[in-house]
């Protein structure tokens, strides 16, 4: 497979596609040194649909490593996203085990903000947890305390997808070692976090908060939003 051929393609349709005005208005609401194309996500979604129809067999390996050429050589922050979608076709997700972790932690801390981390977060390492429950946990533990901010993030927000099945213990675990921490990104995702499993666990998300009488204000509000409290 000729990952740079993929990227070439890919790259020609971004720059056909590419909006100056939105690419403006886009990297000042990212807050982004990097420069974008100015192409919207829809528009990056049939970008990369209509490339693929050409490689119909891009198995596992393939798509992970035309993924890190895109990623290592990308110029404008769209072609992070594609790198990223190319790592979350359906037929690939049980490839998406510990063994791939380090692989996302590396675009995680290089990344080092919201659009892409939580993408990350949510749907790479939460996808693990069923190929991997034990290690995934264990790792995600010590994320939770790692020096990393977005490391730490990555930790409270990677059950995100889980639902019901979400490891209560591992979220208590996870956010019990930041409550005290001042980040406003660490504060959001502890209650993006218990908002979300407070959907499918109100009363536990009730007794946690007023067990936790120093939660932040922010982390307070969101988790009980639709709770009526």
């Amino acid at each position: 497979m000729d990952q740079a051929q993929i990227r070439s393609d890919l790259l020609d349709q971004l720059s056909e596609l590419a909006n100056p005005e939105y690419a403006q208005a886009m990297q000042a609401y990212m807050k982004s040194e990097m420069p974008f194309w100015g192409v919207k996500k829809p528009l990056l979604k049939q970008t990369l649909r209509s490339v693929l129809a050409d490689y119909p067999k891009l198995d596992w390996v393939d798509a992970r490593d035309t993924a890190a050429v895109l990623w290592e050589e990308a110029q404008r922050r769209e072609e992070l996203h594609l790198a990223l979608a190319l790592t979350g076709f359906q037929r690939h997700r049980k490839h998406l085990d510990i063994g791939q972790l380090p692989f996302f932690e590396a675009w995680i801390t290089q990344a080092s903000w919201w659009d892409l981390v939580d993408d990350i977060a949510a749907n790479r390492l939460g996808a693990m947890y069923k190929t991997s429950p034990g290690p995934m946990s264990a790792s995600m533990r010590a994320w939770a305390q790692d020096d990393h901010l977005w490391k730490r993030r990555s930790a409270i927000i990677s059950q995100l997808k889980r639902k019901a099945d979400c490891e209560l213990g591992l979220l208590t675990d996870c956010i019990e070692p930041n409550i005290h921490r001042t980040e406003f990104w660490l504060r959001k995702a502890i209650g993006w976090a218990l908002r979300d499993v407070g959907r499918f666990h109100p009363e536990w998300v009730v007794e946690f908060v007023e067990g936790h009488p120093e939660l932040s204000g922010l982390s307070r509000r969101e988790a009980m939003k639709h709770l009526g409290k």
